[in-house]
């Protein structure tokens, strides 16, 4: 009778034990399983209440200024180098960012492989934001080699760009050509019988700024004389056009030509 009671007292105690464990894993770990579940979610489905917990925290930028971004919890943000601070709220997968001057820019959430990152889309000045030092360090290193391969691309295709065919100003007067050191400027006056002036100078290009569609370049040109001018040479790339203009040329100052020559 002792032993039953025992064996009695035993079963009922291991029942107490699994519905105790059981009782843990469903309703004990909720908010656990919330957190790694809300996570997984794009923002756009998570409660609006819980939207600034999910996103707030430092996040440091890929920008050469190093920024970082620190959103808080009350919905206010301040940003070390690039921003005024104000206030952000979250509306769909996007950040607002408000200053004190009622300025607004908009940063996107996307993910990028299991992490969260936050997007500021603006042409060749966009910039990302992430979790931690390291990411964005290693995106900053990322755009410099990707930026110093296009540049020596860019770099290499100027000579191609300024020396095949033919450049021509607006009014269809002037042409200018380029050989690897010498130009050639050919003015036809409509005026005095079509009399054609010629000149040929040498040219030396000593420094190229190259931004997405636009070299600058700091060139001197040696006139027949010895006399030598320092300028900017200008080369824009347009939809089907290129664009060349600089103040030292004679004659005429701007001239076009089809990309396609």
């Amino acid at each position: 009778m002792f032993n039953k009671k025992i064996k009695i007292i035993l079963v009922t105690a291991s029942f107490m034990v699994m519905i105790t464990i059981l009782g843990y894993f469903v309703f004990g770990n909720k908010d656990n399983n919330k957190t790694v579940s809300d996570n997984n979610k794009p923002i756009s489905t998570i409660e609006e209440t819980n939207k600034k917990n999910y996103i707030s925290g430092i996040w440091y930028s890929d920008q050469d200024t190093g920024d970082t971004l620190n959103l808080y919890e009350d919905g206010s943000y301040a940003s070390k180098n690039w921003l005024i601070s104000g206030t952000y709220s979250v509306e769909g997968d996007s950040v607002l960012l408000t200053d004190s001057f009622s300025t607004t820019k908009k940063l996107i959430i996307m993910k990028a492989g299991n992490e969260n990152i936050l997007f500021f889309d603006n042409k060749e000045y966009s910039h990302t934001y992430y979790r931690t030092e390291d990411e964005a360090n290693n995106s900053k290193q990322e755009k410099e080699i990707k930026e110093a391969e296009k540049r020596l691309s860019l770099e290499d295709e100027l000579p191609q760009i300024l020396q095949t065919g033919v450049w021509v100003n607006s009014t269809g007067d002037t042409t200018l050509t380029f050989s690897n050191n010498e130009l050639t400027i050919v003015y036809v006056s409509q005026i005095i019988e079509n009399e054609i002036k010629k000149r040929i100078w040498e040219y030396d290009i000593t420094d190229v700024k190259i931004t997405d569609k636009r070299y600058k370049i700091n060139w001197e040109l040696k006139q027949e004389d010895g006399f030598v001018l320092r300028d900017d040479l200008i080369v824009t790339i347009n939809e089907n056009m290129y664009e060349l203009h600089s103040s030292a040329l004679p004659y005429a100052r701007t001239f076009e030509k089809q990309i396609n020559e």
